[in-house]
């Protein structure tokens, strides 16, 4: 919350210093910010250190800060990305298997494919074309296989 404040003050302050080029007024903000969120972190640390002299504190204060660091950083860097990924696989599989028989309803027709009646089971795995197994027609020809010379 004091980050986000200071971020605003930050900038009113940049703005104000009138740089003349881009790049200096966001190497200005840079500095600011840089030096008020190290600041901000930290001072509890050297607090606890220096005025307190609380070693045990200080060495729980570290651990907890560490420990949060770590889960943050798995969570941010591992978990959300990795359930990113498997919810974009589910949609790309449900939209390509959508798609694949959407194609097999269009070509089901074709001369090198034929729907079996209903009656008639297929039992080599072929995919579905409008709820029914779609089987080469027996007269479809493969090309042939050119073997070549390493």
């Amino acid at each position: 919350l004091l980050n986000k404040g200071y971020r605003l003050v930050a900038e009113q302050l940049t703005y104000f210093e009138n740089h003349r080029t881009h790049e200096a007024h966001e190497n200005s903000i840079i500095v600011k910010r840089f030096l008020f969120e190290a600041f901000d972190c930290y001072i509890v640390l050297f607090y606890i250190a220096f005025e307190l002299s609380d070693i045990d504190r200080l060495r729980q204060e570290l651990v907890t800060l560490f420990t949060t660091d770590t889960a943050r950083r798995i969570l941010l860097e591992a978990i959300i990305p990795l359930i990113a990924q498997l919810t974009s696989r589910g949609q790309a599989a449900s939209d390509s298997i959508g798609s694949a028989r959407e194609l097999l309803r269009s070509t089901c027709h074709k001369s090198e494919l034929r729907c079996p009646p209903e009656s008639e089971t297929c039992d080599d795995g072929m995919e579905t074309c409008a709820g029914e197994e779609v089987r080469p027609a027996r007269d479809a020809e493969l090309d042939e296989y050119e073997g070549f010379d390493d």
